[in-house]
């Protein structure tokens, strides 16, 4: 896996509970009362823990990204609509 860090292994308590290890809230950046996004995958039975404020980040620049494209397109049809560009309207 590209990129990937085995930080150590946690176990999980009666309640559901893990502790992340130190080493790994230390280089990630994790502390306490910070809001945790968990993600889980069926086929591969893995879950994804990702900090609330990077999975913000994240969404913010897609749907940034998304409204340019929209923007974008929504120029070029009205472009093909209009008859503007590779049409010879004479």
């Amino acid at each position: 896996m590209h990129g990937a860090r085995y930080w150590g292994s946690a176990t999980v308590g009666e309640r559901g509970q893990m502790v992340i290890p130190a080493d790994a809230r230390k280089a990630l950046g994790i502390e306490a009362g910070d809001k945790m996004v968990i993600f889980g995958h069926d086929h591969g039975k893995r879950l994804v823990v990702v900090k609330a404020e990077v999975v913000t980040e994240h969404l913010t620049r897609a749907l940034g990204d998304l409204t340019a494209l929209e923007a974008q397109l929504r120029e070029e049809l009205g472009s093909a609509e209009r008859g503007d560009g590779s049409e010879d309207t004479s």
